[in-house]
This record gives C-alpha cells, structure tokens and sequence, in this order.
C-alpha cells in the first residue's frame, strides 16, 4: 500500500507541473496534498531505499512542490474508498469543494517531522499564505 501512496504523490506533482505549464492561469502557489505519513516520511527520508521507492522520491522531490498533510478525515478521495453511498456522496460539501480551510487558507497545522527541514523555513511560514490562483491580465 505505501508504494501505490507513493505512487499517488509522484502522479499528483506531475499532473500539477502538467497543469501549470499548459494553463492560462498564473499560480502563486500549489501544494500537494496526502494523507499517508509514511509517504511523506519516506520522501523526507534520506536513508536507502529500494530502486522503485528512490526513483519515485527523486522525481517528487525534483518537482518542487511542497508535500502537506491532510488527515484523512478531510481527504475528499478517502470518501469513496471507504465505500462511501453515492448519495451521501453527491451531497457531500468535502466532495465537492474539498475541506473548508482549503478555500479559507486557514491550512491545518502540520507535524514538524513531516516538514522538509531542508526548506529552511517554519512550518508556519511554509503555509501561511493562501494558495490563490490569479487570472491573466
């Protein structure tokens, strides 16, 4: 399971650098979201690891997309795998419009053996400000 969580993260920084590059829109920010601890230790991690665990890591950190977590009772997806019924499902604001501090930019705290200490930054500077998407001019 970690792998395929792994696997997810390295996916997530693709389609987000994807997107960045064929959009019209201007990101001031963009942060990738995941509720496994372990992934997100693993990539923090500098200890050897096996060639499919290190290459996924590499290209993950090679995006330069911060890595946050978000527990799992606020993961939209970790609604359907969790054989959520499909009417809860369509009326379900997490469903639609992800957690509230999502749009707010009030992020939940983060534990701070999750933080790339290598940023050099606090975790609080790290999401202190919101992520905005501007329009083009």
């Amino acid at each position: 399971m970690p792998k395929l969580e792994l696997t997810s993260v390295n996916i997530g920084c693709k389609l987000a650098n994807t997107l960045m590059k064929i959009s019209h829109l201007k990101f001031q920010s963009c942060f990738i979201w995941s509720d496994s601890e372990v992934t997100i230790a693993r990539i923090r991690s500098d200890k050897c690891q096996d060639p499919y665990v290190r290459n996924r890591v590499k290209e993950i950190r090679d995006s330069a997309f911060p890595i946050m977590y978000v527990s799992s009772r606020e993961n939209p997806a970790d609604l359907l795998s969790r054989g959520c019924d499909i009417k809860v499902l369509l009326a379900s604001s997490l469903w639609k419009y992800g957690p509230d501090w999502l749009i707010s930019g009030d992020y939940p705290p983060q534990k701070e053996y999750l933080v790339d200490m290598s940023l050099n930054v606090s975790v609080n500077e790290m999401i202190a400000e919101p992520v905005n998407v501007m329009p083009p001019p």
